[in-house]
């Protein structure tokens, strides 16, 4: 089975599977499959937060929402967040602040495949996940009017991937279009009802409201926040808004089938149905991308899976035994066959390390670069 090596995001391959990149080279590449593919596209079917928003009916119509409980207040849902890979959600760093310094990690657990706010509910498709660090930006508070109001937050360990729990799309590539004003963004959350908190999570579409307007009809409590580059301003609809309880939670946008998160909730009205901020997701990608790769690409660290043996040793590899191993073929135009030139270093979903290009190879090629 070949595919096509894509440019940009990148395809991942399952093991062994040959990547054709033109009519003449191909790549043998043994890399972890991506979530790229997957990313974003919901099993459920979702026919509907949160104040006045519909009831979710299973959690695979959003199963990148993140549920955040506060194991010092008897396991309370503070906030929400969004998966973006098997180890990494974003949420809102007030979340996890005391407008003084940031709270410690082992405050909190997180909670997948849920749809209902109360943690003592039995849900047969959760995970639970403690927390191993959460990476803020340049983040204090209400002195800075709660700018960058953003985390990233790493999980201890990696939650299982299934119709439940899957995460949402980032637009690492930027190929994303600039959002108009006007256009609907998915918001989910457990927002607070009139009377009291909603058991149930809910969702509702909201518009994007472009600066411009917003200005003109947010009330003057909230108006310093639209002056924020970070910041995006984000409409209600028929009685329908975030409210207190969903800080954190995410907006996501949907594109060629698939949604992407742009938005992190920031700050709202607790009282009035009305206008509210996000935190613009796409101006912390390099942020966000930096600290992902340090750790974890597509889910998983670099360098793993890899028993402790030598080349000189003449051992015979095991299949996987080393994942990053690219070998270069070069096809003879004479009888149609594949030749193997040399071997690379997979060091990126898009980046080989080798000791020649295989982007202009001469017409006939004498002699490869090693054994």
């Amino acid at each position: 089975m070949n595919l096509v090596l894509q440019g940009g995001s990148g395809v991942f391959f399952r093991h062994a599977l040959p990547a054709v990149i033109s009519s003449s080279h191909f790549l043998h590449l043994t890399y972890p499959i991506s979530l790229a593919s997957v990313c974003g596209r919901p099993t459920g079917k979702p026919t509907a937060l949160i104040r006045g928003g519909e009831k979710v009916t299973s959690a695979a119509d959003f199963p990148w929402h993140v549920a955040i409980y506060d194991v010092t207040i008897n396991m309370e849902q503070v906030c929400g967040g969004s998966l973006i890979s098997t180890k990494f959600f974003i949420s809102a760093a007030h979340c996890f602040h005391d407008q003084e310094k940031p709270l410690p990690p082992t405050r909190y657990i997180a909670a997948f495949a849920r749809t209902k706010r109360r943690a003592e509910v039995n849900e047969p498709n959760s995970q639970y996940r403690e927390i191993k660090m959460i990476h803020f930006q340049r983040y204090e508070g209400k002195k800075l009017n709660y700018a960058n109001d953003i985390a990233l937050v790493e999980l201890s360990a990696a939650v299982d991937v299934t119709a439940w729990t899957l995460p949402v799309c980032v637009d690492w590539a930027g190929d994303q279009p600039q959002l108009d004003s006007g256009k609907l963004g998915m918001v989910v959350g457990y927002g607070s009802q009139p009377e009291r908190p909603s058991d149930d999570l809910r969702f509702a579409m909201l518009p994007y409201v472009d600066k411009e307007i917003c200005r003109k009809a947010v009330p003057d409590a909230l108006a310093i926040f639209n002056d924020q580059p970070d910041k995006f301003c984000v409409g209600a609809v028929d009685g329908k808004t975030v409210s207190k309880g969903d800080s954190g939670g995410g907006m996501a946008f949907a594109s060629d089938r698939q949604w992407f998160l742009r938005g992190v909730l920031s700050v709202g009205s607790l009282r009035d149905t009305t206008y509210s901020f996000f935190t613009n997701v796409t101006t912390f990608i390099p942020w966000i991308a930096g600290i992902i790769r340090q750790g974890e690409t597509s889910g998983r660290r670099c360098g793993v899976d890899v028993d402790e043996m030598h080349v000189v040793d003449g051992k015979l590899a095991e299949n996987n035994g080393f994942p990053w191993e690219v070998d270069i073929y070069a096809k003879r135009a004479t009888r149609g066959i594949f030749k193997r030139m040399w071997t690379g270093v997979l060091i990126n979903p898009n980046l080989i390390i080798t000791c020649k290009s295989f982007s202009a190879l001469p017409a006939k090629v004498s002699e490869p670069c090693g054994p």
